[in-house]
C-alpha cells in the first residue's frame, strides 16, 4: 500500500514539474531582470497620465527584409534619429558629422511637414522624398509624427520614443543602421570608420554582430544657466575629432557617459579605446561578456527580420532601449567595439519626460538624492570596499556571458 501511495505521489509530482516547465518555456521571453530594473521598468509604466498602448510583445520589425548573405561591398548605412521640435535645431550638426550619408529622421511635432522642411533646408540638411540608390545615396528621409498636445516638446512627458524608433526604422533601405538619439552627437569620422574594410567583412560574416560606438558626455560649462542660455559656449566645446576630444577628456571636459548609472556604458572598454589610434583605429575590439545587465549601447548593426523591435508599450523616459539592448542579448546578438570614433552627450536642460519619471515614490527619490550627493571620498571608499570584498569571495565582475564571440 505504501508503495502504491509513493508512486503515485511521485507520478503526480512529476505531471505538476513538466506543467510548470512548459508554462516557464512557453513565456514571451525569459529576461534576467534584476530588482533595479524590475523596480524602474514598474514605475515607468504607471507614471504616465494617458494610457499604455497594449501592443503585446513584438519580436520582429514588420517592414524589414529577409537577413540574406549580404558582401562587404553591400554594406551602407542609414543614421536613424527620432527627435522632438525643440531640438530639431540639433540637425544642423548631426547633418554636419555624418556628412554625405543616409540620414532616416522623425520629428514629433504639431507643426506641418512644409515648415520642418523649410528649417532643415536653412541647416543645409538634404531632404529626399524615397532613398534611391539609382542616385546619389545622400540626405534624409523624413517623416512627421503628429504631436497632438500644445507644445512643441514631448507633450508632457508623454513622448512616444519606442514607436518614433521603429517609424524610423521601417523606412531604411540599406543593410545596416547606426542607431544613435538625437542629443548624442557623433564625430565626423564615425561614418568613414564603419564603412572601413575589416568593419564591413566582420559585419558581412556575422548577421547578428552589433558594433559598439563608445558613449560620453559633456560637462556642464554654466551650470547655473539654462542650457539654451549657454549654446555659444557647449558648441564651440563640442569636439569633431579624437585629437580634439583627447585634449577635452585630459582636461576633465569630457567623461565617460554616464557616471550615475555605470551599468548602462560600463561593459564598453574605455581604456582599450584610448588606445586605439593611428594605424590601429579601426581594429574591431572584442565584447566577449557583459558586466551588467543594463548595459544598452548604441549599436551600428544590421537591419533585417532578425533585428528585434523596440517595445512601443514605453514611452517618455526610462528604460525604454533596455528592453530592446536586452532582447539583442537573448535572442544571440554579440558586440564589438570600434576604435577612434566616438559618441558625446550635448548638456541639455532635463526634458518633461526626465522631470516626470523623477517624480516617483519618494523613497526612490531620497535614494537617487543620497547617491549623487555622496563625497567623493566616500564613493571612492565605498568602490575600493567593493573591490577587496570581490577578491576576497573569488567572484567575477562579470554578471553574465551571452554568447562568446
Amino acid at each position: 500500500m505504501k508503495r502504491k501511495l509513493a508512486i503515485v505521489f511521485l507520478s503526480t509530482f512529476a505531471i505538476a514539474f513538466t506543467i510548470f516547465q512548459l508554462m516557464w518555456q512557453n513565456s514571451i521571453i525569459n529576461l534576467e531582470l534584476d530588482v533595479n530594473n524590475l523596480r524602474a521598468l514598474s514605475l515607468h509604466q504607471f507614471r504616465n497620465d494617458s494610457p499604455i498602448i497594449n501592443h503585446g510583445f513584438q519580436t520582429k520589425q514588420k517592414s524589414a527584409p529577409s537577413c540574406h548573405p549580404v558582401q562587404p561591398d553591400d554594406i551602407k548605412f542609414t543614421l536613424v534619429i527620432q527627435l522632438s521640435d525643440d531640438r530639431l535645431w540639433m540637425m544642423l550638426h548631426h547633418c554636419r558629422r555624418w556628412k554625405d550619408g543616409l540620414i532616416s529622421l522623425v520629428v514629433y511635432t504639431n507643426r506641418t511637414r512644409d515648415s520642418i522642411l523649410l528649417d532643415l533646408e536653412q541647416m543645409n540638411c538634404t531632404i529626399q522624398t524615397y532613398f534611391t540608390f539609382e542616385d546619389e545615396d545622400v540626405g534624409a528621409l523624413l517623416q512627421i509624427w503628429p504631436n497632438e498636445g500644445e507644445e512643441s516638446d514631448d507633450n508632457n512627458g508623454d513622448y512616444p520614443v519606442n514607436a518614433l524608433r521603429n517609424m524610423a526604422l521601417s523606412v531604411v533601405r540599406t543593410t545596416h543602421v547606426m542607431f544613435i538619439d538625437a542629443d548624442f552627437w557623433s564625430s565626423e569620422s564615425l561614418q568613414e570608420d564603419l564603412m572601413s574594410t575589416n568593419v564591413k567583412e566582420a559585419l558581412a560574416l556575422d548577421p547578428k554582430l552589433g558594433i559598439v560606438v563608445p558613449a560620453f558626455q559633456l560637462e556642464y560649462i554654466c551650470p547655473d544657466k539654462p542650457s539654451s542660455g549657454c549654446r555659444k559656449r557647449n558648441l564651440d566645446a563640442m569636439p569633431l575629432n579624437f585629437d580634439t576630444f583627447i585634449e577635452l577628456m585630459y582636461s576633465r571636459r569630457i567623461n565617460i557617459f554616464d557616471r550615475w548609472n555605470e551599468g548602462g556604458h560600463g561593459t564598453t572598454n574605455y581604456p582599450k579605446w584610448l588606445l586605439q589610434s593611428g594605424s590601429h583605429k579601426n581594429i574591431l575590439i572584442d565584447i566577449p561578456c557583459l558586466k551588467s545587465q543594463r548595459y544598452e549601447p548604441y549599436l551600428a548593426i544590421r537591419y533585417c527580420d532578425t533585428l528585434p523591435p523596440f517595445q512601443e508599450q514605453f514611452s517618455g523616459y526610462g528604460k525604454n532601449k533596455l528592453t530592446w539592448a536586452m532582447h539583442l542579448w537573448r535572442v544571440g546578438f554579440v558586440v564589438k567595439q570600434l576604435g577612434n570614433s566616438f559618441l558625446l552627450h550635448y548638456p541639455h536642460d532635463a526634458s518633461s519626460s526626465r522631470l516626470q519619471w523623477n517624480q516617483g515614490p519618494e523613497e526612490f527619490a531620497e535614494a537617487r538624492r543620497k547617491k549623487r550627493t555622496k563625497k567623493p571620498e566616500q564613493q571612492k571608499k565605498k568602490e575600493g570596499n567593493n573591490r577587496r570584498r570581490l577578491r576576497k569571495k573569488k567572484k567575477k565582475v562579470t554578471i553574465f556571458c551571452y554568447r562568446k564571440i
